[in-house]
């Protein structure tokens, strides 16, 4: 293997019959690579370490059992899916704490623990709503929250009245499908939805701006 240079597609075949030698040559030619992307990510050389591992360890075990397809694409998108979840875990974690926090007597906090306080918590909810796929909003336009749902589900919405667009949206809809979503947003601007056509058709007076 070290005296011959193979492809990825030639790798990937290899591994599926079980080469360890054809294993070891891709872990070579991708764990820096797959390494730097994960720790520009999520910040600690520790954590993307495990996280790229995991990768691998998933790539051996379940070698003849997943579609690679392009190798590289499959591992930077394996790698991308780990360091999501694992932003996913750490901002529930900090969620947590911070609740408990919240609800701890204030007789030993001064301004300046409130407003570090305050702080995270800011940054928290700005870290949820940049997750590519989260459903969190807070003062978001309806017209945008409208074309993240657009995005997600590969359907048309239309809106009848051009004045919801300017309605606010402030709503976790990260545990609803796309109905519960439409429901809850339309709750929010005075609104109802219907389908028609292969589109969703959202109509209502608005909201006071």
């Amino acid at each position: 293997m070290k005296d011959t240079i193979v492809n990825d597609a030639e790798l990937v075949l290899l591994l599926e019959t079980g080469n360890e030698h054809a294993f070891q040559e891709i872990y070579d030619r991708y764990w820096h690579k797959l390494y730097r992307m994960a720790v520009g990510k999520v910040g600690s050389q520790e954590n993307a370490k495990e996280l790229v591992q995991d990768v691998f360890l998933d790539l051996w075990f379940r070698r003849g059992e997943v579609r690679i397809g392009e190798l590289d694409r499959y591992l930077f998108s394996a790698v991308k899916y780990n360091v999501l979840n694992f932003i996913r875990k750490e901002i529930v974690r900090k969620q947590y704490e911070l609740s408990v926090f919240a609800k701890t007597p204030d007789t030993d906090c001064n301004t300046e623990d409130t407003l570090a306080f305050q702080e995270l918590q800011q940054a928290i909810m700005t870290g949820i709503e940049q997750l590519p796929d989260a459903f969190v909003f807070r003062e978001v336009s309806l017209s945008a929250v409208l074309e993240k749902l657009e995005k997600a589900y590969g359907v048309e919405i239309e809106v009848s009245n051009e004045s919801l667009n300017n309605c606010r949206i402030t709503a976790d809809l990260s545990k609803d499908d796309l109905y519960g979503r439409l429901e809850i947003i339309c709750a929010a601007v005075n609104a109802r939805f219907e389908l028609a056509d292969d589109k969703v058709m959202i109509a209502g007076r608005g909201c006071d701006i």
